[in-house]
């Protein structure tokens, strides 16, 4: 996943090492709270979990059929001396009474939300729905955004 010097260099700009401690991801997170890093694919790029990137690159691959588990439970921790590859059941048992994932939760409290961040309500008519997940969108913030995108780039061509 880190195959450039320029994916090093990115990757290690978002760490912040603690002595003997976490390496805290000072980037982007997922919905989960899990640290998230952009690689690039054949297709473009994708978004993967940032643990999940370093221990492949500095532990030497993943197993495709085990999870990467935080022994210092700190989703946000990318040091690969705190991340163990287990599998679903043992990862379970390390987290007792946990049934249901943080990003469902999140999922959800998105979901029920009846308005945006500004105050647009999500109706119908205001509602623009993207991606696999169905993600919705404020359309007045959406075309606000566009505005700005336009104005910078007709600002810089001046």
């Amino acid at each position: 996943m880190i195959k450039t010097l320029n994916d090093h260099q990115r990757f290690f700009s978002k760490v912040v090492p603690i002595s003997n401690a976490c390496w805290l991801w000072k980037g982007a997170f997922s919905d989960s709270g899990h640290a998230s890093f952009g690689v690039k694919t054949s297709t473009g790029f994708k978004t993967v979990a940032a643990h999940r990137v370093i221990y492949d690159y500095l532990c030497g691959g993943l197993n495709p059929n085990l999870i990467c588990h935080h022994i210092c439970f700190n989703p946000s921790c990318v040091n690969p001396a705190h991340i163990k590859q287990v599998s679903w059941g043992e990862h379970m048992k390390l987290h007792p009474g946990r049934t249901i994932k943080a990003a469902q939760v999140a999922a959800y409290n998105r979901k029920t939300k009846t308005h945006c961040i500004r105050g647009h309500p999500f109706n119908k008519e205001n509602t623009y729905y993207y991606g696999k997940r169905k993600k919705r969108q404020c359309r007045v913030c959406q075309r606000y955004r566009h505005q700005e995108y336009l104005q910078r780039k007709q600002d810089k061509s001046i």
